[in-house]
C-alpha cells in the first residue's frame, strides 16, 4: 500500500493567548503524526484524514492511505466522510445560538419547543425534561438509534417521526446515559424554534460562516459522492468493505464532510466563537459548552462535547464518532487554541484517538495528560 497519499500545509503561526507565543512547525511534527497514522492503518484502516487548527488557521491538512480499497483511489483532504457523534456539538452551537436570540432558555421544559411533536412522558414525574438535560444526556429518555443500509430504499424518517417515539424510562437527572435520540430531538427542536429545515440551518449559521466548503453534509450532492470514501471494516488487519448506512437520528451523528471543513468549524469552538473572521456564538456561549455538567464525574460531559481538565489546568474538549465503515475524533486544548480533527473509513480498531493525541501534542508542544477527576 502506498502509504503518503496527499499532504497539504499552511504556514507557520503563533498561537495568540498562551503564556507564551508558539509557532507550528509542520515539518517538524510531521513524523511524530504520521507514526500514529501509520499504526492505525497497520490495524486495517483504509484511509485517515487528518487536519490541525490553530488560533484562526488550518496549519496543516493530510491524508493518508486508500478512499476505495478495491480502485485504490488514494484519499486527498477533499475525502469526505461521515462524522458520527462529533456532529453533535453542531447541534449544541445551533441551540445556543437560538438561546442568545432569546428563542429558547436552557432550563425551561423542552416540550414548550417541540409542538406539535412531544416527549412522552410515560412515567408522568413532577419534574419535565429541560433542554439542558437532552444536552448533557442526562435527560432519562429511551436512546435508540436505527440504522439502515443506503441501497435499502427505505427513506429516513423526518424529524418530527422521531421525536414522537421519544419517551421517559428513568426521572431526568437519574443518570447519565449517552442518548442519540436526545440529539435527534434537538434537532427538530432547532427546526421548529428557527422556521428553517436542520441541514439548511446549520450551513447557513454555523458551518459556511466559518468557511466549510462542503454544502450539504446531511443529503450530499452528486459531486460530493464523487469524493466520499468507501466504508470499510478490519479483518486480518485488512480493509473489507461494508455496507454503506445511514442512521435515522443524523443530527446526532451522521453528517459528510472532509476532516479540514470539520477542522475550521471545531476551530471556533477553541477561537472563543471565532474562525475565518466570522463569530458564530459568543464567548459566554462557547464557555458554557465547555463547561462540565455531566450528573456524574465518571463522564465528564459539557453541551455536545466532552470536556476535560488536563494536568497543566488546560481545558480540553473531545468527542469520538463512529457509523458502520467510518470512525471519527476531534480534540482540542481551548487554553492553547490548538485542535485535531481525524477520520477514517474504517469501523474499528477505532483508535484515532492516537492519532488526534499525538497531532495535539505536537501542537502543544508538550505532553497531554488528563488530570483524575
Amino acid at each position: 500500500m502506498t502509504f503518503l497519499a496527499r499532504l497539504v500545509v499552511g504556514g507557520a503561526l503563533c498561537l495568540a493567548g498562551t503564556a507564551q507565543a508558539q509557532s507550528f512547525d509542520v515539518e517538524r511534527a510531521r513524523p511524530a503524526i504520521e507514526r500514529a497514522v501509520k499504526a492505525e492503518i497497520a490495524r486495517g484502516a483504509a484511509s485517515v484524514s487528518v487536519a490541525l487548527v490553530q488560533g484562526d488557521r488550518i496549519v496543516m491538512s493530510a491524508a493518508y492511505g486508500y478512499a476505495n480499497a478495491t480502485t485504490r483511489t488514494l484519499a486527498t483532504p477533499a475525502t469526505i466522510y461521515s462524522t458520527g457523534s462529533t456532529a453533535k456539538s453542531i447541534v449544541a452551537v445551533a441551540v445556543m445560538q437560538l438561546v442568545e436570540q432569546g428563542k429558547i432558555d436552557l432550563d425551561e421544559p423542552a416540550n414548550r419547543y417541540l409542538r406539535p411533536g412531544r416527549i412522552m412522558d410515560r412515567l408522568q414525574v413532577d419534574e419535565p425534561i429541560t433542554v439542558r438535560q437532552l444536552l448533557t444526556h442526562s435527560s432519562g429518555l429511551t436512546c435508540d438509534a436505527r440504522l439502515t443500509p443506503v441501497l435499502s430504499r427505505t427513506a429516513p424518517p423526518d424529524l418530527a417521526e422521531l421525536t414522537a417515539r421519544a419517551y421517559s424510562v428513568r426521572k431526568p437527572k437519574e443518570k447519565y446515559e449517552y442518548c442519540n435520540l436526545a440529539y435527534g430531538v434537538l434537532g427538530y427542536m432547532v427546526e421548529r424554534v428557527s422556521g428553517v429545515e436542520y441541514e439548511k440551518y446549520i450551513v447557513e449559521n454555523i458551518l459556511r460562516p466559518v468557511g466549510v466548503e462542503t454544502p450539504a453534509p446531511i443529503r450530499p450532492t452528486a459531486i460530493m459522492a464523487e469524493v466520499m470514501a468507501q466504508p470499510y471494516r478490519p479483518v486480518d488487519n485488512k480493509p473489507q468493505p461494508v455496507d454503506r448506512m445511514y442512521y435515522d437520528l443524523y443530527p446526532a451523528g451522521d453528517l459528510y464532510m472532509t476532516a479540514t471543513d470539520m477542522a475550521k468549524y471545531f476551530g471556533a469552538h477553541l477561537n472563543g466563537g471565532v474562525f475565518n473572521g466570522k463569530r458564530i456564538l459568543s464567548e459566554a456561549s462557547v464557555k458554557e459548552l465547555h463547561r462540565e455538567q455531566s450528573v456524574t464525574k465518571e463522564n465528564p460531559y459539557g453541551l455536545g462535547v466532552i470536556v476535560q481538565k488536563a494536568t497543566d489546568g488546560h481545558t480540553i474538549v473531545s468527542h469520538t464518532g463512529g457509523v458502520p465503515g467510518f470512525t471519527a475524533y476531534m480534540i482540542g486544548d481551548v487554553d492553547a487554541k490548538a485542535g485535531v480533527y481525524v477520520m477514517t473509513n474504517s469501523s474499528a480498531p477505532r483508535r484515532p484517538t492516537e492519532i488526534g493525541v499525538a497531532a495535539l501534542e505536537q501542537l502543544r508542544g508538550a505532553p497531554l495528560k488528563i488530570a483524575s477527576p
